[in-house]
Formats: structure tokens, sequence, C-alpha cells
């Protein structure tokens, strides 16, 4: 099945984002998966994605991302079947440098619920006394899917890299390249469009609120 022209064009604008906002230039790979397009940074391996050194080395943070793009049901646009955004760190086993691990994961997969949710890789004896409680056997932290949107309104990574420079946890940003500008830019693109995509879905409800608006709103001519 062919891809959406469009999906293409979308992750050229992911990639081009990111290296608007790092210094060490990132190559985006899109791999072709049954009916979906595979997007994330290229690796050695064509069926895998690498993780994004930010700082240039492996001895700073990580930055994951990941997307599968598919047609929407309509053939007119293409649509997001998930999503992973992640901050990882470098670590070792035995004096070996082995593959970063997650210290949070924002994601997003249409058919789960919660479809956008948040993981947090940290450990937590309120947790486990809230578990104990509960009467229920105790979970990581990771393995709780905390919600944070909606298939409509879901995180962005956009929003990822405003989080990791609001809160501090990255520093090291392209200088003069102006990122926040186009992230703020890109998100106000975003939210314009999933506003769409609801006027569509919601059409009927739209219009009556249109109208208890002062606008003059009428529905389509239907077929018999």
């Amino acid at each position: 099945m062919p891809i959406h022209p469009l999906s293409t064009e979308f992750a050229k604008g992911v990639e081009s984002f990111i290296n608007e906002a790092l210094r060490t230039p990132v190559e985006f790979a899109l791999v072709e998966y049954g009916d979906a397009l595979r997007v994330g940074p290229r690796s050695k391996d064509p069926t895998k994605f690498s993780t994004v050194c930010l700082a240039g080395d492996d001895t700073g943070p990580h930055l994951a991302v990941e997307y599968s793009l598919s047609d929407d049901p309509s053939g007119r646009f293409f649509r997001v079947q998930s999503s992973v955004f992640g901050l990882y760190v470098p670590h070792d086993e035995g004096g070996k440098s082995a593959k970063p691990i997650p210290v949070i994961r924002a994601e997003f997969q249409r058919s789960q619920r919660p479809s956008a949710h948040v993981h947090f890789h940290t450990s937590s004896q309120p947790l486990g006394w809230i578990y104990g409680v509960a009467g229920g056997d105790y979970r990581r932290s990771e393995s709780l899917h905390f919600p944070v949107g909606s298939e409509r309104f879901r995180p962005t990574i956009e929003d990822f890299l405003l989080f990791l420079d609001r809160e501090r946890l990255f520093r090291g940003w392209k200088e003069g390249s102006g990122w926040k500008a186009t992230a703020h830019r890109r998100l106000a693109e975003y939210e314009r469009t999933q506003a769409i995509a609801t006027v569509r879905h919601y059409a009927d409800d739209i219009a009556e609120e249109l109208r208890a608006l002062g606008w003059t709103v009428e529905p389509p001519e239907r077929g018999e």
C-alpha cells in the first residue's frame, strides 16, 4: 500500500526541527513497515533506530524519537499511529558501554488506553506503600501509564524539547538558531490542524455551537 506523501513531508519537518535545535546533525530514516511508515534517527541497523546524543558524544544524555505513520481512512490525510519521545542516560555493564537507559518517556499509542501517557523510570517508596494499602501487587513506576492527553491532543516532540529546556534537563542547544520560536510556531500549526480534525469528527455539535454564537450554518445537501 503506498504511503501518503504527507507522511514523508511530516518526517522531514521533524528532522529539520530537531536539527535546528541541536548542535550535532541528525539524519532520520524512513522505513516502510506493512501499511505504516516508521520514522526515527538512522542507525547502522536499517531495521532499528538509534538515540540522539544531545551533547554530541556518548557522555551526555540521549534523546529517543520515533513515529509510526499511516494513511487516514479517508485517504486524504495521514495519521500518527504511535510516537515515543524519551530522555535516556548512558551506562555501562561491567566496564563495557551498553544501550542508554530511559529516565522518562512520553508515548502515544492510538490503539491503547490511555493513548497518550508518560512513563517515569524511578523508584518510589511511597508508591510501594500505596500499593500495599490498596492490597495489590507492587508495580514499578515505569510500568504505570500516566495519562497526559488524547488521540487529538497528544504530546509532541516540540513539547518534549521545550520541557527539557524549561526544566534545565539539557542546556546545550544550538546557539542563535531560534528553535524555541520554531517550536511554538509548529505547536500552533499542530493545534490548528487537530482542531480542524475535531470539527470534522463533531460537525453537528460544532454547527450547533456556531449557530448559538450567531453564525449562519447550513448542513450540506444529502443524497436520497
